[in-house]
């Protein structure tokens, strides 16, 4: 798989004036060629997204449409993946079914979404904004650096997601049907309680049904995570494995159709 061309944008929250400049001369001089999509710096001091859904979306569907883009590298996270699902371009985004959409956090949303509507290829690894100080970490680089050694593999196997971000996808018709695959969840910042009301949302909504690995990842500053985790662990019934994935490092990079088993028993 050959990534040469990014498209770097924001479908969540703002970033301020200079900050993509940056990041996309830190990618170049990884040896990508960077489009700054046209909105990436629009914000408004009373909001906390990075502009309208609408322009946001439109970032996302110029990048589909646009032949000489081979992914796209999401710069931050926050809120605001889900507001613009509904003004995706679907049609292209099946169009180009090993498209890499690369982030995590609200944008596994957007990552889920691709999932249902069978589009794009869902890549969950740093943001942009942090992937200097990723690749100053020697496990992450090369987590990094494997992401485009392999080829593409239709079947997608794996959703990495955030908890909260998942559980706001209940009823909106966006939430993949998981069967057969492995599931891998992280969050960040969020209560003992509020953590146990996401899998309760979404176990009665019937998201782990059918799954066949459960992974968790960090759940950074989440005081009593591991009592909680541990009882959806027995209540789901199924063996539940740690891996470095969220808002920490190391991070753990994981393509759709990678089957982490594999991936780790290759040692890559």
């Amino acid at each position: 798989m050959t990534i040469r061309n990014l498209a770097l944008l924001t479908p969540s929250g703002f970033v301020r004036d200079g900050a993509a400049e940056e990041w996309r001369d830190f990618l170049e001089s990884c040896g990508y060629r960077v489009k700054l999509m046209p909105h990436i710096n629009c914000y408004a001091d009373s909001d906390y997204t990075a502009g309208s859904a609408e322009l946001r979306a439109a970032d996302v569907n110029a990048a589909l449409q646009d032949e000489k883009i081979d992914a796209i590298w999401c710069v931050r996270g926050g809120y605001g993946s889900a507001q613009i699902l509904d003004l995706i371009d679907w049609e292209t985004f099946r169009e180009r079914r090993n498209f890499p959409v690369i982030g995590y956090s609200d944008v596994s949303a957007l990552h889920l979404a691709m999932l249902k509507m069978g589009a794009g290829l869902p890549v969950a690894a740093p943001m942009a904004a942090r992937l200097k100080e990723a690749c100053n970490n020697r496990m992450t680089a090369a987590e990094i650096n494997k992401l485009w050694r392999l080829p593409v593999r239709e079947e997608r196997v794996l959703a990495a997601s955030n908890l909260t971000v998942a559980a706001s996808l209940c009823g909106t018709g966006y939430l993949p049907d998981l069967s057969g695959m492995t599931l891998v969840l992280e969050d960040v910042g969020e209560a003992a309680y509020r953590l146990d009301r996401c899998f309760t949302q979404l176990q009665m909504n019937g998201f782990f049904r059918g799954i066949k690995r459960l992974y968790f990842g960090y759940f950074t500053g989440c005081p009593g995570y591991g009592e909680v985790l541990n009882r959806w662990r027995k209540t789901l019934g199924v063996e539940a494995i740690r891996v470095a994935y969220g808002h920490e490092l190391p991070f753990r990079c994981l393509r759709a159709d990678w089957d982490i088993e594999e991936q780790r028993g290759r040692g890559k």
